[in-house]
């Protein structure tokens, strides 16, 4: 016997998607008002307090937002002011 709801997709609330990406449920309504771009497409309901997130969406987001860390590059030791042996050093061998 099929689920009478199968073929409709999963929505997800500020507070499933907080719980999936494991940050507050403050976060995700901080990003949400300052920097929408940085989460899934959101879609707003009425009658519904605060967006909610197709399950579909997420997870294309989730896949798109991998990153390959870079090799990192090699630090270059600072040179500072030489030691006072090291300036006795050079005098003698002037």
């Amino acid at each position: 016997m099929e689920k009478p709801f199968s073929g409709i997709p999963r929505l997800l609330t500020q507070e499933d998607l907080a719980r999936l990406l494991r940050v507050s449920v403050k976060t995700i309504q901080n990003r949400q008002y300052l920097h929408p771009e940085t989460l899934p497409p959101s879609l707003y309901l009425p009658g519904c307090r605060g967006p909610r997130y197709l399950q579909a969406d997420v997870l294309a987001w989730l896949e798109n937002a991998r990153v390959v860390p870079a090799k990192p590059e090699p630090v270059q030791k600072k040179v500072g002011r030489p030691r006072i042996v090291d300036q006795r050093r050079r005098r003698v061998r002037r």
